[in-house]
């Protein structure tokens, strides 16, 4: 198969923290920021493009949206059960989803220069995560040893309820 695709395409996907974490490892940041500039089309493999989730991605200038899905897909893959009152729960530490939330925005570089849908959509999507953080903040959290460390938990259900499909 054969992929054509702009650096400007794979920001537009939130992809491009993938991509520049697993296929641009070896490239200096001023490489990489000559690479955003330029936005030449360039020819993908199959293997990258299924690393970073190319090929599963739609394009959408509701980044809100984007970041609740990947929020979801965090929650499946980071998430363990704990036992609290006879009753096992679903939780993801309250670091990983902090974490998550930061570096979302590393999507989107700051040589990137957005589309007016797209630079609209990135200011909704910061404030969206300021609005996420407080929420974070304003959960309940199940605190537990793990290997010596106390580790604070939130629920998955309330993280989920966190999430506005709507903001």
């Amino acid at each position: 198969m054969k992929i054509l695709i702009k650096p400007s395409d794979i920001i537009e996907r939130a992809l491009w923290y993938k991509y520049e974490y697993y296929i641009l490892k070896d490239k200096t940041q001023s490489e990489i920021d000559a690479i955003v500039e330029e936005n030449k089309e360039f020819q993908i493999n199959e293997k990258d493009a299924l690393i970073i989730n190319l090929l599963k991605c739609v394009e959408t200038d509701n980044l809100q949206h984007r970041l609740n899905q990947h929020i979801l897909r965090t929650l499946e893959v980071k998430s363990t059960t704990i036992n609290v009152d006879k009753k096992n729960i679903q939780v993801i530490s309250k670091n990983s989803i902090e974490y998550e939330l930061k570096t979302f925005l590393k999507n989107f570089p700051d040589k990137w220069n957005p589309s007016h849908p797209y630079k609209q959509g990135l200011e909704e999507l910061k404030s969206y995560i300021d609005y996420l953080l407080q929420k974070v903040d304003e959960l309940f959290i199940h605190q537990r040893k793990f290997q010596g460390n106390l580790v604070d938990y939130l629920q998955v259900n309330q993280v989920k309820k966190m999430l506005d499909f709507n903001y």
